[in-house]
Formats: C-alpha cells, structure tokens, sequence
C-alpha cells in the first residue's frame, strides 16, 4: 500500500494501480503480438520483391533469347532463294522423268525394230 494513504483510500488506490498495471501489462503483450505481425509482414514483403526480382532477371533472360532467335530467322531473300531452288529442282526431277520415259520409249522402239 502507499505509506502516506490510509484505509479504503489506500484499498482503492492499490486496486487503481493493479488494474492499470494489468491493463498496461495486456498492452504490452498486444504491441508484442503486433511487432511479431510487422517483423512476419516485412519478411515477407523481402521474400516477395526477391522473387520478383528472380522473376525480372528471367523475364529479361527470355527476352534476350526470344531477340536471338528472332535475328537466327531465315531472312526474306534466304526463304525465297530456297523457295526458287526447290522449284529448280523439281523441275529437273520432272525433267529427268520425261527423259527416263523417253528413252524407255526409244528402247521399246528399238526393240521392235530389231
């Protein structure tokens, strides 16, 4: 008890005191509670702009190889230089077939000739 209060007025002064000292106590243990949920919170905000940061260096990374395989495409003047060269060669295969008929023919001629 206070050593100057006497009586109820030390009785209620005493139970002032506790239940300040309860409330203070509580207040406490919620500013702690809320410490943990802020130091919980800033951890993950670090671990979500890392990830982000991964997730930018890979975007980035994608990016430089879609740029490469871009520039290793067939250029117009390649696809149509390949594009005239098959029709070259199709028509010396069409070429060659009717030269194999021909002289099929000239041999069955021959043949019956003989």
């Amino acid at each position: 008890a206070t050593p100057h209060l006497t009586g109820s007025v030390a009785a209620d002064a005493d139970a002032v005191f506790a239940e300040k000292d309860s409330l203070i106590q509580a207040l406490n243990g919620e500013l702690q509670a809320l410490k943990r949920q802020v130091s919980d919170l800033e951890k993950s905000v670090s671990d979500l702009e890392a990830k982000a940061d991964g997730k930018e260096r890979e975007n980035a990374s994608l990016k430089a190889e879609l740029r490469k395989a871009d520039e290793r495409k067939p250029s117009q003047v390649l696809e149509t230089l390949v594009f005239k060269l098959k029709r070259q060669l199709a028509d010396k295969e069409r070429k060659q077939a009717d030269m194999k008929n021909a002289i099929e023919s000239l041999r069955g001629e021959m043949l019956r000739a003989a």
